[in-house]
């Protein structure tokens, strides 16, 4: 997996400090001896095996004929760098094998860098919807229905936008299947109808931060999404690292 590094620095102070919050350090997998696992070394936690951000039922070889990601928000700017820091990416990956990943971040928002034009601009409160389609190339990953989600979405003009839903579409000969994460197309939980610009946003009476507790739903500077929970690696390793020391002890006695 490619590795992403933010560092919150010469941002406005509401990202700055949303980005310290939730900020995504580098990666470093790295094949122990002693552990014989792989050990993911992270601040805020990076994507581990374990439950999936997007499921449902495997589909069988050949009957992927396309594959879409849509996030809906209502008032994101988002530009992909804030110099040499990526402040917005959307990675999807295998989660039983992490290093099967697809980086989504430069067909989402263009490799755009603060302050040119951003390739998203819905400001104030316009609604609209990002949609990415999926290589071909990922189907196969796609065809084990348990996909995780590793991104940052991040507003890069005045640190207010929402988050509707994160939604996986995938086509098949049978029909489409379709995932949510975070949320249900719901309109933002009030029943907003889709694509039209929502009044009053971003006013404090408006989707309010930290009426729902998720992101979703409600006014956010930033949105940092893990899934697979980076506490799943940490359990994980934490049983492997026990279970080699209980091992070791064994063989020490017998030896």
């Amino acid at each position: 997996m490619s590795e992403h590094v933010v560092v919150a620095t010469a941002l406005t102070p509401i990202v700055r400090v949303a980005l310290e919050k939730g900020r995504i350090m580098s990666t470093d997998r790295r094949r122990s001896p002693a552990l014989g696992a792989i050990v993911l070394w992270c601040a805020s936690g990076a994507p581990a095996f374990g439950l999936a951000a997007f499921s449902f039922n495997p589909i069988a070889p050949g009957e992927i004929t396309s594959a879409f990601l849509r996030i809906e928000t209502v008032g994101l700017t988002a530009h992909q760098f804030f110099g040499s820091s990526q402040v917005n990416m959307v990675t999807l990956f295998d989660v039983a094998n992490i290093t099967s990943d697809i980086d989504l971040s430069n067909d989402l928002f263009g490799g755009t860098v603060f302050p040119a034009a951003a390739a998203v601009d819905q400001s104030p409160n316009l609604n609209s919807v990002l949609s990415v389609a999926i290589p071909a190339s990922f189907f196969q990953v796609l065809g084990t229905g348990r996909i995780g989600l590793w991104a940052l979405l991040t507003d890069t003009d005045d640190a207010q936008f929402a988050i509707d839903t994160i939604e996986l579409i995938v086509d098949t000969t049978s029909g489409p299947v379709e995932s949510f994460y975070g949320s249900t197309n719901d309109g933002f939980g009030i029943g907003h109808p889709d694509g039209t610009p929502l009044a009053g946003f971003p006013s404090p009476g408006v989707l309010p931060s930290g009426s729902t507790g998720t992101g979703f739903d409600e006014t956010v500077s930033s949105k940092n999404i893990h899934v697979p929970a980076p506490g799943t690696a940490m359990v994980l390793l934490a049983g492997v690292g026990a279970g080699v020391a209980r091992r070791r002890r064994r063989e020490g006695r017998k030896s």
